[in-house]
């Protein structure tokens, strides 16, 4: 996913060793208290009993926190750049190595919100300019995505579009068409008119699925505990997800209700894995590039088969 993104920090290993520590040190003054020590604990450190399923679960808590955090980190940036008054990343970099250059002297205008980050030493603002360590290239545009096209449409070289992309990002009218390709709804060899096909085939299978849920009476929703378990916690988290952002903000938000439908759909579709925390923020951006219920819940079912065991 291209710069894709925006999942909270789970707990760290600082955290994890201050846990264990304090544990001991608890388990040390309850032994005073009883007047029974060990002879470790007179002669060095006190041993640690290690439980291995504790520790697997520590793991499995930081992985899955860096997932989370890198889909939030990833929807904030991508928002951010469709919502910056006009500025190409090249431009936002030049302004600010401009404001750097030229400090502001008068207080009036440094109480004035500045839109651009302040950068607070060179190294950072050298860093804006690198991706993986290698100079980042200007977003791919228009003529440049045709010359990755066959006369029909076909990705001639999806390896050089992928990291074409990756260095340099998408125009933002380009990101619609490319990243149905780039998650896998579309196949790259696919045509112009096998992409519009697929379309219309898929639009009728995602109602379909999308009906079994919204076909459930009240009657039969008080015997599904599974059906109303996720319900519950997909409304308690799409009202939640980016609501600071212009396309989620506001009560009775339809693009917060397309949210919810799309991972209750979801939910139908892969009924073994259902729902679980973090996927709406790795919706959110995609629903918001693709701007179509349908094609958004198929290039998210594409991101979870490479996902899904994440979770």
């Amino acid at each position: 996913m291209p710069r894709a993104v925006p999942l909270a920090c789970g707990p760290s290993n600082t955290s994890v060793d201050e846990s264990i520590l304090i544990e001991n040190q608890e388990r040390a003054d309850n032994g005073a208290n009883d007047g029974r020590f060990s002879v470790n604990q007179f002669h060095g450190r006190p041993r640690h009993k290690v439980d291995p399923a504790r520790d697997l679960s520590i793991q499995v808590l930081e992985k899955f926190s860096l997932v989370t955090r890198f889909a939030r980190e990833t929807t904030s940036q991508l928002f951010g750049e469709n919502q910056s008054n006009g500025f190409s990343p090249i431009d936002r970099r030049t302004h600010i190595q401009t404001n750097l250059d030229h400090p502001k002297s008068s207080n009036v205008e440094e109480n004035t919100s500045v839109e651009s980050p302040v950068v607070l030493d060179s190294q950072e603002f050298d860093n804006l300019s690198l991706v993986w360590g290698k100079p980042r290239q200007p977003p791919l545009g228009s003529e440049e995505w045709n010359a990755f096209l066959d006369s029909e449409g076909r990705v001639t070289d999806s390896e050089a579009l992928r990291k074409r992309v990756f260095y340099g990002g998408l125009d933002h009218e380009l990101q619609n068409e490319v990243w149905g390709l780039l998650l896998g709804y579309y196949p790259y060899e696919s045509t112009y008119a096998e992409r519009e096909f697929l379309k219309s085939v898929k639009k009728l299978e995602y109602e379909n699925i999308k009906n079994q849920w919204q076909s459930i009476s009240s009657a039969q929703a008080k015997r599904f505990t599974k059906f109303r378990e996720r319900k519950g916690l997909i409304e308690k988290d799409v009202v939640r997800t980016d609501r600071s952002l212009a396309f989620y903000e506001g009560d009775d938000n339809p693009n917060v209700n397309v949210l919810r439908d799309i991972l209750l759909t979801y939910s139908f579709y892969n009924f073994d894995l259902g729902y679980c925390r973090g996927m709406s923020d790795l919706l959110s951006p995609i629903l918001f590039v693709m701007d179509n219920e349908s094609e958004a819940f198929w290039c998210f079912v594409a991101l979870m088969e490479r996902l899904g065991p994440n979770f």
